[in-house]
């Protein structure tokens, strides 16, 4: 960040392709990894912080939103989704 606050050095970290789906909320974790939740993408992604992709995990939903760390020690994760265009009965119990 340049001293008047506004950005500099910018460059692109890492790009998704179409099956990737769309990148939606990101969180970082304790050792700064990036997570990224993919809208339509059934995944969540983890980068390492100079933007190597770590891994990918398979969702067994499409649209993955936010991603939160919980319990005492943050190694609980916790995933939000959205049913957008899913069928009403697909949740009840």
């Amino acid at each position: 960040m340049a001293d008047n606050g506004s950005l500099s050095n910018k460059r692109v970290l890492f790009r998704f392709n179409e099956q990737d789906g769309y990148p939606d909320a990101m969180n970082t974790d304790a050792e700064g990894h990036l997570w990224v939740g993919h809208w339509e993408g059934k995944k969540i992604s983890q980068f390492s912080p100079n933007g190597d992709h770590v891994r990918s995990i398979s969702m067994p939903v499409a649209c993955n939103t936010n991603i939160t760390f919980g319990e005492p020690g943050l190694d609980i994760m916790y995933i939000t989704k959205a049913t957008k265009g899913m069928e009403p009965n697909l949740f009840k119990g």
